[in-house]
């Protein structure tokens, strides 16, 4: 939850490119991340959407590895 006054703020999917454990990952040696696969104008209280299928869909295919999402 966000509480902050609207205009220019935006939200954005981002696939992680490297492998990082969830109890060792930290600022100095975060996992690098690709280019934003959704942004997300955030210009009035509510519920967002974004298509995130043809990330699902590289990663299902085999054209990305899966380390998630940031």
């Amino acid at each position: 939850i966000i509480n902050v006054a609207f205009g220019g703020l935006t939200a954005g999917c981002y696939r992680v490119t490297a492998n990082w454990a969830e109890y060792g990952v930290t600022w100095n040696n975060k996992p690098g991340r690709a280019g934003n696969s959704g942004n997300i104008a955030l210009t009035a209280l509510g519920r967002r959407t974004v298509s995130l299928t043809s990330l699902v869909t590289s990663l299902i295919n085999g054209t990305y590895a899966n380390y998630g999402w940031i």
